[in-house]
């Protein structure tokens, strides 16, 4: 899939739908963050390619490699890991850079 000549447009455009999603469904409104449709489209498609290129450097690390497991268990479980990585740390890098309380806390994290 990664390999693939337009895969970053598949990228772009399943960020695009996101953001079309949340902003049209007032998604944002759901947890009282108030943020500006440009910011918001910018942190869902950082995300999006964030979570893109994560997974791709996991499928080239993978690939070739002898594993005792099965490649997709192993790349969908280092998957799940970085994913809750990356949603922790984008959470307070949104909440420093658009100065406003985006963290969540642990009982609402572990609720998702």
């Amino acid at each position: 899939m990664f390999s693939h000549r337009y895969s970053h447009w598949f990228a772009g455009i399943l960020g695009s739908y996101s953001f079309l999603n949340i902003y049209f469904l007032d998604g944002d409104r759901l947890f009282a963050v108030a943020i500006e449709p440009l910011a918001l489209f910018i942190l869902i498609l950082a995300l999006t390619f964030s979570v893109w290129g994560l997974n791709r450097l996991i499928e080239k690390r993978i690939v070739g490699h002898d594993l005792s497991m099965h490649p997709l268990i192993f790349q969908f479980g280092t998957s799940v890991v970085g994913v809750l990585v990356l949603s922790f740390i984008s959470s307070h890098a949104t909440g420093l850079i658009l100065s406003g309380p985006y963290s969540f806390p642990w009982q609402r994290r572990l609720t998702f």
